[in-house]
């Protein structure tokens, strides 16, 4: 060969190595490498003291309120790599996602619950215009929203979806369980490693919703012992509450910003997901009890609760749980069905988030804060 034509072919070929170390350093600083290990963040919201705890790798954000069942003010610390607890106090008690104290002297004790969910920022923006992000602050924004006296949210962005009662709720359950030795239905019926689930402790019970089937539903109602559950999701803005209560709810086809509003079939009040309370009828303005939920993939779910039991699709309704009446709508940034209060660009519209509320202040986490 050529002695200048080789040097000019080895050139090339190290140009080349050099420029693809470059662009793999470049997108290496876009984002830290996902780590497995979870991060605690203390913060003060309302005047309470709160701990966030997130995993970006394991896909979950659970929040509570820094202060036990007993009254008591634990300090605590991060635990890694022994899923589902998350954390530790100085007294040596261990604590699951759902903020239970599994482990220690005080097992049983638990951390006080707060408002709080996953959900895409856009839905977060309309609900709480120039809300907090941690790390990143408020935004000051004036709003001339319509109000009408028989509601207690602005009716500007109140919207009719679907009939009352057009999406069924389930209101009889059933659930398989998978276990240690392996599943005992139809591998089809299981969910993929990443699909998103609902996971719910009750009773000492471990429950997994997944977001494949309340797609198409919205709403569930479940007895477990005595205690009466409803579990909700919104499809249009990926929240995700549970409350206790005596009554069942359904699905009453009006959105307020793209969220789901429920109706309760005591009295027909009409009950607002994103801000658990009653925002019409003759039950205005009560709050809802909301219970601990933890929302991530099936993977980490079932890794976590190996015992858990699965959501069956035999909800007695002909639905196919293998495709979304919404396809492509969780990818779209720029998909969203209803007009909104307020519309926030700081963070891409469909990226999920976690927001704790309490009173009338609220706060945003996304994933990128516990990296």
């Amino acid at each position: 060969m050529n002695k200048n034509l080789h040097i000019y072919l080895l050139t090339i070929v190290f140009l080349m190595v050099v420029l693809s170390c470059k662009e793999e350093v470049s997108i290496e600083e876009e984002r830290p490498a996902a780590n497995v290990t979870s991060k605690l963040i203390f913060d003060n919201i309302g005047g309470k003291d709160i701990v966030v705890v997130g995993n970006p790798s394991a896909n979950f954000i659970v929040s509570f309120e820094q202060k036990l069942s007993s009254g008591d003010i634990p300090d605590l610390e991060v635990v890694n790599g022994r899923l589902p607890i998350v954390m530790e106090d100085r007294e040596g008690n261990f604590y699951d996602v759902f903020g239970l104290i599994v482990e220690g002297e005080r097992q049983g004790e638990y951390l006080l619950p707060i408002l709080s969910y996953q959900s895409y920022w856009f839905a977060i923006a309309a609900f709480y215009p120039g809300i907090e992000l941690h790390n990143r602050g408020a935004q000051e924004v004036s709003l001339n929203l319509k109000s009408n006296p028989e509601w207690s949210i602005p009716t500007t962005n109140l919207f009719v979806g679907t009939g009352f009662g057009a999406i069924p709720a389930i209101d009889n359950p059933k659930f398989n369980l998978i276990n240690n030795d392996g599943p005992n239905i139809d591998q089809a019926k299981i969910p993929a490693n990443d699909d998103l689930v609902i996971g719910l402790i009750e009773e000492g019970e471990p429950f997994a919703y997944p977001h494949n089937i309340l797609n198409w539903h919205e709403v569930l109602n479940q007895k477990v012992e005595d205690t009466d559950i409803t579990i909700t999701f919104c499809p249009l803005t990926g929240t995700a509450i549970g409350w206790k209560g005596d009554k069942s709810f359904g699905v009453s086809g009006l959105l307020y910003n793209s969220n789901l509003i429920a109706y309760d079939r005591v009295t027909e009040s009409l009950w607002s997901q994103m801000t658990a309370s009653s925002i019409n009828g003759e039950l205005r303005d009560e709050k809802l009890e909301v219970i601990s939920l933890t929302e991530t993939t099936w993977g980490t779910w079932s890794t976590m609760y190996p015992d858990t039991k699965l959501l069956s699709t035999e909800t007695g309704y002909s639905r196919d749980y293998d495709q979304t009446p919404y396809r492509g709508y969780s990818e779209n940034n720029d998909l969203i069905y209803y007009p909104l209060d307020y519309q926030d660009d700081r963070l891409p519209n469909k990226e999920r988030v976690h927001v704790v509320i309490i009173e009338k202040e609220a706060k945003v986490y996304d994933f990128d804060s516990f990296y």
